[in-house]
């Protein structure tokens, strides 16, 4: 194989690598470790999380449509509160992500309402 396209791939590869480190840090607010993320943290988080969100929701959502929007508001601000007490640098849009799939995953609301909700949740 040519010295040429061995260096190029080489090349290719630490770019590659660099972009998605960089990628990874910007979206996730997570520095690489094995992608330098602190599993057991994330863990506490999403254990601590579920028990926060059933109890919000079913204090604070009605089960109607309408409702959800706000209810969904006043659940991420807790659980922005719960990353930032552990340390955690998810930001808003992480825990959006988070946030869906917890309240899906709880069957709290069906994903259709859910995806409409969060086009109107801060």
């Amino acid at each position: 194989m040519s010295p040429w396209i061995v260096a190029f791939i080489l090349f290719d590869m630490v770019v590659t690598t660099a972009v998605v480190l960089w990628v990874v840090r910007r979206r996730a607010g997570l520095t690489p470790g094995v992608l330098g993320v602190d599993f057991a943290a994330v863990r506490r988080f999403s254990d601590a999380a579920r028990p926060i969100t059933r109890e919000y929701m079913q204090a604070n959502y009605s089960g109607h449509a309408d409702d959800l929007p706000g209810a969904l508001t006043g659940l991420l601000d807790r659980l922005h509160a719960e990353a930032q007490a552990q340390k955690l640098p998810f930001d808003r849009d992480v825990l959006r992500s988070v946030l869906k799939q917890l309240v899906s995953g709880e069957k709290l609301a069906s994903r259709a309402q859910i995806a409409s909700a969060m086009k109107k949740v801060a």
